[in-house]
């Protein structure tokens, strides 16, 4: 699940990915929340791209995109031992 949230009217802006397994458990796995709207461009938004077994060792990896102002990571996560792992990171400057 990917959800972001954003309203003039309240008190801050946030974005999450959350993993639920096929129990129904539910696991944050990137959370970023920014109070002070006025720094809001240094903090990421989260957006999910993509889940597959991308090195086919039968584990199912997931793409994450992390968007700041002038930057965008691609991280990649793949689940062991009941939390998601960081497997591989690249960055773009935005100019």
């Amino acid at each position: 699940i990917w959800a972001t949230h954003e309203s003039k009217k309240s008190n801050g802006v946030y974005s999450t990915v959350v993993y639920v397994d096929e129990r129904g458990n539910a696991s944050c796995v990137k959370y970023s929340y920014i109070k002070d709207l006025d720094d809001a461009s240094d903090w990421p938004i989260y957006s999910f791209k993509f889940v597959g077994d991308i090195n086919e060792d039968g584990t199912s990896e997931i793409v994450i995109q992390e968007t700041k102002e002038f930057e965008v990571i691609y991280d990649i996560l793949e689940y062991r031992n009941g939390k998601f792992v960081e497997v591989l990171s690249a960055s773009t400057k935005i100019k």
